[in-house]
């Protein structure tokens, strides 16, 4: 992947890098998106860690890093990810709404 990105390396910086956490669950939570109902399909037919990887190599201070490292803080950020918060919750009602409604 970085011999594909590297003529074009990413400038995106976050203001404060102590949401870059969060940024990469609102991407878990897309990655997951379904429509409503019982027999719901998901948003993306494909999209997988090494994608989000993909996405997060093209910020500045995350695109020196190898795309195994990057795929980590996918993994460890999913941990972190409480899907029973009320606030995820009302985020995960809130992305379903705007794509789906």
């Amino acid at each position: 992947m970085n011999s594909l990105v590297g003529p074009f390396p990413g400038k995106i910086e976050l203001n404060n890098q102590f949401n870059m956490e969060k940024y990469i669950q609102l991407l878990i939570l897309t990655q997951g998106l379904m429509t409503p109902g019982k027999d719901g399909e998901y948003l993306f037919k494909r999209f997988s860690n090494t994608d989000m990887a993909g996405i997060l190599c093209q910020f500045e201070h995350l695109g020196e890093l190898r795309m195994n490292t990057l795929q980590k803080k996918v993994t460890e950020a999913k941990k972190n990810l409480h899907l029973h918060d009320p606030r995820v919750e009302k985020l995960n009602k809130a992305l379903q709404e705007f794509f789906y409604r």
